[in-house]
């Protein structure tokens, strides 16, 4: 280059000159900038690569946190006690990452990622929230997350049945004919589900039906005619785990329900493709866990009554108790008027001991016997009421405020949970029945139904509103229906809502399916990160 431009302004043979010297400075000035540039963007990429570094490992830093997040749901997913271990208590299985970072084995890339975490239990046994913080650090950057982590479970669905079919004690049934999934084979019925869909009482869901949540069944859901479901709806009998479990024969994939009337049927739902496959979520066989959280004598805080028992709820935060076969149970729990709510905010009611030993004995016969509860009032605060036997709703039970608030009421009975409902002896409605009554609870019947006393009897009495959940083992009537369109001729008409509340709010201690896994419900990044 620095030839041609000499050649170029050399003196010419009349020794006139082209502008020489200038050739010269144009000459270096080119062969500067071809150097200077080249420097300067090699000196621009140097120092951009602690930048592009640190960048790299902020990303990585995170993808590591992540990989501790997974790594600690797949030990809770294979030990569903695992969240009871933290730093404190290690695990069994020798796992490090509570108390040190752990090298990340795949996936982040140049081995240089590692992950630590820890978690917090200690609102998990009330609430059924874990939390959980995980970092990871890629070389000297450091990200930390923290989830709420919860059971996929009963707060999860407006409605949850176990079997589709009314309960057998309800109906007359026999429950050994009839107790069966749609997906269970029935060597009676040479078939899958009840022998008989008639004698079994299977419930149809039909156009008078509207629910305003999310729907789980472990059964299938029947459906005569266009019932209305505002929320995602899935059945085991949708899943492909019931199929390749119990049976190879092909049962109704997503969208696909049960119709042996051959009625016709077009059911509304939110989410295309639905009924969808869900999990099957195992009934716990009693609530006696709850009894030991009302127990003094086993350390609860709670309160334990005995015996037919009447709880008004009061809108001052207090309650009114009437429990005649009470004799022993924790300071300040009564019975009497206006008590507080019990100290961990459960109470539960037992059937009167059979041990003369027990300081609550009492000779008895029949119902008198038996740990049921009768149930109105106001809900100012944060409640779980469990029975041994059964719940009686008998007034409007409603929350304080509400859809505000943080009031939120836990109903969990052995047996049934029912709306009071006396008639007469021609079957016409008697003083007590309810027009239009409203439930604010999440409602539990673990080995029955969620009903309405002689359903079948009297004249219609308006909507049944529930905001909140109804988890049952049996289909549940509330009522009777006539005509296309159908029309109620007794009891209620549904008006079933789901809280959403509940997603992230837990009446206190309220139980879990027997297994289920565990869901992320929140997600942050704290900043700045704490160190490790």
């Amino acid at each position: 280059m620095i030839e041609f431009f000499v050649r170029r302004f050399q003196t010419r043979p009349d020794g006139t000159h082209d502008e020489a010297g200038i050739a010269m400075v144009i000459a270096i000035t080119i062969v500067m900038l071809m150097t200077l540039i080249p420097l300067a963007i090699y000196t621009q990429a140097i120092q951009q690569l602690p930048l592009a570094r640190h960048d790299q490992d902020h990303e990585a830093a995170l993808a590591a946190a992540e990989a501790g997040v997974d790594d600690y749901l797949n030990r809770l997913a294979q030990n569903q006690n695992y969240w009871n271990y933290n730093a404190g208590n290690p695990p069994p299985d020798g796992n490090k990452a509570f108390t040190q970072w752990v090298p990340v084995s795949s996936g982040v890339g140049t081995n240089n990622e590692y992950f630590r975490y820890d978690v917090n239990a200690t609102q998990t046994t009330s609430t059924g929230i874990l939390y959980l913080t995980a970092s990871g650090k890629s070389r000297s950057v450091i990200r930390t997350v923290k989830l709420g982590l919860r059971r996929q479970g009963f707060l999860d669905y407006l409605w949850l049945t176990d079997y589709e079919i009314t309960d057998p004690a309800l109906s007359g049934a026999s429950a050994t004919n009839c107790k069966y999934h749609a997906w269970e084979w029935n060597p009676t019925f040479n078939n899958f589900g009840p022998n008989d869909t008639s004698n079994c009482s299977v419930v149809y869901w039909t156009s008078l039906s509207t629910l305003n949540g999310p729907v789980h069944s472990n059964d299938g859901l029947y459906v005569c005619g266009s019932p209305t479901f505002n929320g995602d709806t899935d059945t085991y009998y949708n899943s492909v785990t019931s199929k390749n479990v119990f049976h190879s024969t092909q049962f109704g994939g997503p969208g696909t329900v049960l119709n042996p009337l051959a009625c016709s049927n077009s059911p509304n739902f939110s989410r295309a493709n639905d009924p969808a496959s869900g999990s099957l979520l195992a009934f716990p066989p009693a609530n006696t866990s709850l009894r030991t959280l009302a127990d003094g004598a086993q350390g609860g805080t709670g309160c334990l009554y005995t015996g037919p028992t009447t709880i008004t709820l009061n809108s001052n935060g207090t309650m009114t108790v009437a429990s005649a076969a009470t004799k022993s149970t924790n300071s300040g729990c009564g019975p009497g008027s206006n008590k507080n709510l019990p100290a961990n905010g459960v109470i539960y009611v037992q059937n009167i001991p059979t041990s003369h030993s027990d300081p609550n004995y009492s000779a008895c016969s029949g119902a008198a016997c038996n740990g049921d509860v009768n149930l109105s009032g106001t809900l100012k605060g944060q409640l779980t009421i469990a029975s041994q036997d059964n719940i009686t709703i008998v007034g409007n039970t409603v929350y304080h405020q509400y859809p505000g608030g943080t009031d939120v009421l836990g109903l969990v009975a052995d047996n049934d949970i029912a709306v009071y409902h006396p008639v007469d002896g021609n079957g016409n409605n008697q003083a007590g029945s309810l027009s239009n009554p409203t439930i604010d609870a999440a409602m539990l019947a673990l080995n029955h139904s969620f009903y309405v006393q002689n359903w079948a009897s009297g004249a219609a009495l308006g909507d049944l509103t529930v905001n909140g959940v109804i988890t049952q083992e049996f289909r549940g009537p509330v009522g009777t229906f006539s005509g296309s369109p159908p029309v109620i001729v007794s009891g209620y008409n549904k008006n079933y809502t789901y809280d959403t509340r509940l997603k992230y709010l837990s009446p206190p201690f309220f139980l879990n399916p027997t297994q289920s896994a565990w869901t992320r419900i929140s997600y942050a990044e704290l900043t700045p990160n704490p160190a490790p």
